[in-house]
């Protein structure tokens, strides 16, 4: 007897074979299609394995030497290999990271993170603090910070999260005061508060202010991104000790996070003898950083 339904069409009982085998195959390639969704969206992937790609800016002295000593002195005690992976694009190594192609890298500080994640979309998270990079104000005119004339022009990074760090520098050794309202972790040129020298500011790319030095009074950086540019370090005219909170981190994708490799990933940055090769091998401006106690492995 044929069903009717509440639409009254009819619904045979019994469909042709030709019919039910093409259903059958159209089940199956949903199935299947949502298990690769599944994958894509990161609610399934393969384990990591053993051998795990770390991505590092190759332009970067200190990522460069650490995570190649991992590799060379460390990995293993922790039960992995660590493959170091040289990369160009700091946006894109995220990218990477988040759908495992790179288990995870050490090319940002947290804040910075935070930006690319915001306009990027990618799964990433910062999981443990590996060293701190100071910043430092160079400058090929003066000789020590109380020669800058009033009114000198400052270059200082052109993105939030580094121009942040350089003010809060500046604010550090009493050169600027920032407004007691404003989140210190996101101080902008606007949110200055005094300016006590009349400091004028050039806003350039990280890459780029080394370069700018004939052109301004000072310039205010990563002090290893005067090193890699070759100006000499007795153009140096401040360097106060780094921030805590700018720490670069090990990344990695929010997919892999509870993986077990990467729990031996950071066991194996936060091997005691990776700190002391940071301390005795690389230059006074990288140093450990501190490892909270519930990042602890």
């Amino acid at each position: 007897m044929p069903f009717v339904h509440d639409h009254g069409f009819e619904l045979k009982s019994r469909l042709p074979r030709r019919i039910a085998a093409i259903a059958a195959l159209s089940a199956v390639a949903l199935a299947v299609g949502s298990l690769i969704a599944a994958r894509v969206s990161g609610e399934d992937h393969p384990p990591l394995g053993k051998t795990l790609k770390v991505g590092y800016n190759q332009g970067s002295i200190p990522q460069n030497a650490i995570v190649k000593y991992v590799a060379a002195r460390v990995d293993r005690d922790h039960g992995i290999r660590v493959e170091p992976y040289p990369v160009n694009d700091a946006n894109q190594v995220n990218g990477s990271t988040a759908d495992g192609k790179l288990a995870a890298n050490i090319t940002q500080h947290a804040e910075w993170l935070k930006v690319i994640v915001a306009n990027e979309g990618y799964e990433a998270r910062a999981v443990q603090p590996i060293f701190t990079q100071a910043f430092a104000l160079y400058s090929q005119k003066y000789r020590a910070v109380r020669e800058l004339p009033h009114g000198a022009r400052i270059t200082l990074p052109n993105d939030p999260a580094n121009q942040t760090q350089a003010l809060l520098t500046l604010q550090k050794v009493g050169l600027i005061k920032l407004k007691k309202e404003v989140d210190p972790l996101t101080a902008q040129l606007g949110d200055i508060a005094e300016n006590p020298h009349g400091f004028r500011w050039h806003e350039v790319s990280l890459d780029a202010i080394s370069r700018s030095l004939p052109d301004v009074d000072a310039a205010i950086n990563y002090a290893y991104k005067f090193r890699v540019a070759k100006i000499p370090v007795k153009q140096r005219i401040l360097l106060p000790p780094a921030d805590e909170r700018f720490a670069i981190q090990l990344v990695v994708g929010d997919a892999y996070a509870d993986d077990p490799a990467i729990t031996r990933l950071k066991a194996a940055f936060a091997d005691p003898r990776v700190a002391r090769f940071i301390k005795n091998n690389l230059d006074v401006e990288t140093q450990p950083a501190k490892i909270p106690a519930d990042q602890r492995q």
